[in-house]
């Protein structure tokens, strides 16, 4: 469904309009919309200490003097690519699109604030739950405040059969206290 809304909504304030939580489910994709209306996944535990999201900020070691200079040179050798290609047959047309939309994602005020759920006050993300899914769902508030159309935050193991009870009062309660607190 989030890949539909991606396809009508489209990226805003530079964010994807469909991301995920930490991974994608098995439900499928995108299929006929195109890939970009997949989801922008964000991996990782929000619950970590100092938890960044991989790719959306510049590696350490490169400055943004760095990659300005990356980008103009990939621009640069474009044009020269180009130069004896019309558009219509160049691969790359359509590859500039990911690219332009990752560098507006690194380069976003509004990405980077939504992704520091560390500036989250610690009675907020206490009231989540300091839990993976509690964490999940306290980031997926932050970047549908920041314009993202629609977040899924995925929560597995649910598939108990004679373990149910055991399994039930494992998963429910980070569940039952991040959505209270989401809603």
């Amino acid at each position: 469904f989030g890949s539909v809304v991606s396809h009508a909504r489209g990226v805003r304030a530079g964010l994807p309009a469909y991301m995920t939580l930490p991974r994608q489910s098995r439900s499928g994709g995108p299929n006929f919309l195109g890939a970009e209306h997949a989801p922008f996944i964000v991996g990782g535990d929000p619950n970590r200490k100092g938890f960044r999201v991989r790719d959306v900020v510049l590696p350490r070691n490169v400055s943004e003097g760095r990659a300005r200079s990356r980008r103009e040179l990939r621009a640069s050798l474009d044009r020269l690519a180009r130069m004896h290609e019309k558009e219509a047959q160049d691969p790359t047309v359509s590859f500039d699109s990911y690219y332009q939309q990752g560098i507006d994602l690194i380069t976003s005020p509004t990405a980077q604030a939504a992704f520091d759920i560390d500036s989250e006050a610690e009675k907020v993300r206490e009231r989540y739950g300091r839990n993976q899914l509690g964490q999940r769902m306290l980031l997926a508030r932050r970047l549908v405040e920041a314009g993202v159309s629609f977040v899924t935050c995925y929560y597995g193991g649910w598939d108990h059969h004679s373990k149910i009870f055991d399994g039930l009062k494992k998963h429910m309660p980070p569940l039952d206290q991040g959505l209270a607190a989401l809603i």
